[in-house]
């Protein structure tokens, strides 16, 4: 039998505090005057965004080619959009040279997610094709309509 502690919002809402924290600085639990001990802060670390994460972990988690284009993206679109909120507003040379950098990579995050819309367009139509032959061929027929499939699309890969 599994046990559950009591988690009240009472209990949570430190923990949301370390963790709000946490997203605005990383290095947060590092600093010279953080109280706690080294254990406690290994099990609040994995309070932080992206904490932990293992690619096989994320891959898991995120199910599909499309969603983590879309999540990665998001994800460095808010990395970027922080970094720029913590720099100082005297060092107009590091400002400047940060807008440039950011007008870029966000031209490419736009790339990426649509790339990404495209292959979520294509994967839904594929779905709609596969439900079809579904419903409407047997068995053998939905063979023989893969591998006439199959080898249209080795022979474009041939020509392409």
């Amino acid at each position: 039998m599994r046990f559950y502690p009591d988690l009240s919002q009472k209990t949570l809402a430190p923990l949301q505090v370390v963790q709000e924290q946490l997203r605005l600085d990383p290095a947060y639990l590092d600093a010279d005057d953080c109280s706690y001990d080294a254990k406690v802060k290994e099990l609040l670390k994995l309070l932080a965004p992206g904490s932990g994460d293992s690619p096989q972990a994320f891959l898991r988690r995120a199910g599909s080619k499309q969603q983590i284009l879309e999540d990665e993206t998001q994800a460095l679109y808010l990395e970027i959009r922080d970094f720029g909120q913590k720099l100082k507003a005297d060092d107009v040379s590091e400002r400047m040279s940060y807008y440039r950098t950011r007008t870029a990579l966000l031209e490419k995050l736009i790339s990426l997610t649509e790339r990404a819309s495209s292959m979520k367009a294509v994967g839904q139509f594929q779905d709609i094709v596969l439900g079809i032959f579904e419903d409407m061929l047997t068995p053998d027929q939905r063979a023989e309509a893969m591998e006439r499939l199959g080898a249209a699309l080795e022979t474009q890969d041939d020509h392409g």
